[in-house]
């Protein structure tokens, strides 16, 4: 008599019995299996391994217990969204065209494998600077550069989610592929299309999360170069839009005191950004932050980058009277910015404390006594940047009031290892987070190294240390971690100029 089941699996995937890459049989993942999530077909559910005897005639299906929905009634799949990014739901729920319903070819495989690796939940999301991501899938099958540098991506993400990486990325036989693909569709008829520039933003988000030692800036050289050929997204390409807002904020950052980024300002880039900006609102939870307050933010953070420009022009200058005074009309402007800045952050904070988006805990492991808590990464992510912000601006503040022999330079520095201990608050929750999202969360203990007196350093030491735990990019003396902290914060907030790229 034969047996009964022998695995928990859904029926779906037994009847097709696919062998699919690192997955011989449905992999479990409920309330929707991965396979059947990349297929767009209703998951049936587990198996019940107990085996029904019946006295019905041979043929006849034993009926579904334990309140199994039949294979032909949609599973009902109650989300909570408090802790779930509007993002995460759309692997499943979006109208993009998913994958060929058999995944024998090469890019179905990826595919799969892509969104297997975007299935870890609220702790796990790999999204936080890389919104494009989910609209991949579908695009695979028109680009191989593209194939090759998602394929890179998965297989660098299961080795450091695996805690042994091997080796360097540049060695991994999937790397040269990539690099190799990418030449050729930039030599050929692809050098501007979307698939060509997702391409190349995921080898640079590549070369800062997975390479040892400190990342190349060649490719930010080529992503330059490139979005200048290519010009301004098309609007209605939901990839070319969430790309160029990924690009333009990878060069913001790398190019913060150069001027090489101008062609941002033209009309047609700056509807785009718009359009980025106000899709990333409404599919994100940003907790009480308004879509006004995020365009808000988003003029702060360019014209602080703008300050930094001229603070690291003038604080170069001999300090003659003109340039006093150049330094105080600065000071009035960055003082403005700070002071609006300030008051969308404070409004937001006691907005998050009373709807419970944000709680704050005692904390008996951290010298600051408390600890934040966040319903999601996606807005711990952009209170954090709001912070760092204040950070930066009043960093500006600060230096300039002691250039020009102010008053006002100790009353600025207490509000600056204000600003910094409440960034500081953030990180326990940073470190619950998976490997690769908490070192998105790095910019903000760079910039606030420097107010942390000894106990604090000693702290934020340890979460680097924590962070860097598997990618080992820091080395392990920290006497040369203290050196590069300090050097990328002085870097980060003005008072060192970038390198220059070319």
């Amino acid at each position: 008599m034969p047996s009964g089941p022998r695995s928990r699996g859904c029926q779906t995937c037994k009847d097709r019995k696919l062998k699919v890459i690192r997955c011989d049989l449905c992999d479990e993942n409920w309330p929707t299996c991965t396979r059947c999530a990349v297929m767009n077909s209703p998951c049936p559910g587990p198996t019940s391994l107990v085996k029904f005897v019946t006295k019905k005639p041979h043929g006849a299906r034993a009926s579904n217990t334990g309140g199994q929905p039949s294979a032909g009634e949609p599973r009902q799949v109650t989300f909570k969204k408090p802790h779930h990014p509007i993002w995460f739901h759309s692997i499943y729920q979006s109208d993009y065209q998913k994958p060929r319903s058999n995944p024998t070819t090469r890019y179905d495989h990826i595919a799969l494998r892509l969104v297997s690796s975007l299935e870890r939940g609220p702790q796990g999301i790999t999204t936080l600077s890389m919104s494009y991501l989910p609209e991949l899938p579908a695009r695979l099958s028109e680009s191989k550069c593209l194939r090759d540098s998602v394929d890179l991506f998965c297989s660098a993400l299961i080795d450091l989610r695996n805690h042994k990486p091997e080796g360097e990325l540049h060695v991994m036989t999937q790397y040269g592929k990539a690099l190799r693909s990418l030449r050729m569709a930039l030599l050929g008829n692809e050098a501007v299309k979307p698939e060509t520039m997702a391409a190349m933003a995921l080898i640079e988000r590549m070369e800062r999360l997975f390479r040892r030692g400190t990342p190349s800036n060649v490719h930010t050289k080529g992503i330059l170069q490139a979005v200048k050929m290519k010009g301004p997204p098309k609007l209605k390409d939901h990839l070319d839009v969430a790309v160029a807002n990924e690009l333009y904020g990878i060069l913001l950052n790398d190019w913060s005191l150069r001027e090489s980024c101008s062609f941002f300002n033209e009309p047609g880039w700056q509807v785009a950004i718009d359009q980025g900006i106000e899709q990333f609102a409404s599919e994100v939870d940003m907790g009480p932050f308004s879509k006004h307050d995020t365009f808000e933010f988003v003029e702060c953070s360019k014209k602080l980058h703008a300050f930094m420009v001229e603070f690291n022009q003038l604080s170069n200058q001999s300090h003659t009277t003109e340039t006093k005074l150049a330094i105080e009309s600065l000071c009035r402007r960055v003082s403005e910015v700070e002071v609006a800045l300030a008051r969308i952050v404070a409004a937001a904070k006691n907005s998050t404390l009373k709807q419970g988006t944000m709680d704050e805990k005692p904390d008996p492991e951290s010298p600051l006594g408390t600890k934040y808590e966040f319903r999601s990464p996606n807005y711990a992510m952009v209170y954090l940047g709001a912070v760092s912000a204040q950070i930066g601006l009043l960093r500006i503040l600060h230096d300039s009031a002691v250039i020009v022999g102010s008053p006002d330079a100790e009353i600025t520095d207490k509000r600056l290892r204000e600003r910094c201990r409440e960034s500081w608050k953030c990180l326990p929750y940073v470190l619950s987070l998976e490997s690769i999202v908490a070192e998105n969360f790095m910019g903000p203990i760079y910039v606030s190294y420097e107010a942390a007196n000894e106990e604090e350093e000693e702290y934020l030491l340890g979460a680097v240390e924590y962070i860097d735990r598997y990618v080992k990019r820091f080395p392990s003396d920290r006497s040369q971690i203290r050196q590069i902290m300090v050097e990328t914060a002085r870097l980060m907030t003005g008072r060192a100029s970038q390198p220059n790229l070319g």
